[in-house]
């Protein structure tokens, strides 16, 4: 099984013009996905190490190589944005439940290129000011916006629970460059609770769930809801 997460990690990692489209591997890593799900929240017997063995990488390449997949991607829609989102949420879920392996060099490298290249970004603001509209049309939540807004924030949230002081901005930072477009998403769309999409909810919950790792951010919550 370590074997076949590893080739996993290995294929993901690579050109993945070349087995995207191929229902095979599809219908591959979607069990896998499936799998390393129920793997976090049952199998009590199985030691959290070997749980961690399973899911986290054992080098930075292989999330590197991700993310340059991510970054050569000109397809909004492209499936491998939601490979690689339901992939790496499971590494989020993972972390919120085992925030012992929060400090682990691969999970820090991970969240703090995340933070530099996603969150801290012009894109991620474009997305922000998307969902300010009252009506939104349902073709703005392409895969690519969603592995933005739904996959980083949640990263990020797991990452930031648990973690005091490694991460290359501060929560008064993140709180300037986001916490106006977050305020106005919420002061609008609080009114509208009965039109909400199911992809415009999973959006602002996990924009919610991250504001708040930000909020309780090495215990000074009044400092930073005061930012908002």
């Amino acid at each position: 099984l370590l074997k076949l997460e590893y080739w996993a990690w290995k294929v993901l990692s690579k050109d993945s013009y070349q087995w995207i489209n191929q229902p095979n591997y599809l219908n591959l890593f979607y069990t896998l996905i499936s799998f390393n799900k129920n793997l976090i929240f049952n199998y009590d017997y199985i030691d959290d190490n070997i749980k961690a063995a399973l899911l986290i990488p054992d080098t930075i390449d292989l999330i590197n190589g991700i993310f340059e997949q991510i970054n050569r991607t000109k397809d909004d829609n492209d499936p491998f944005f939601t490979i690689i989102s339901l992939w790496l949420d499971n590494i989020s879920l993972f972390i919120y439940e085992n925030p012992q392996f929060d400090t682990s060099p691969i999970i820090c490298h991970m969240n703090q290129y995340i933070g530099h290249n996603y969150l801290m970004t012009e894109q991620f603001l474009f997305y922000l000011i998307q969902l300010q509209q009252p009506t939104i049309a349902q073709t703005i939540f392409t895969t690519k916006q969603l592995f933005y807004i739904r996959t980083c924030s949640f990263s990020l949230n797991s990452y930031l629970a648990a973690q005091e002081e490694d991460f290359p901005f501060t929560a008064q930072e993140i709180m300037n460059y986001i916490g106006n477009d977050f305020v106005k998403i919420i002061d609008v769309h609080s009114h509208i609770i009965d039109m909400w999409s199911e992809k415009l909810l999973t959006c602002i919950a996990h924009l919610i769930g991250f504001i708040s790792a930000c909020c309780w951010w090495n215990g000074e919550n009044i400092t930073h809801i005061n930012l908002l």
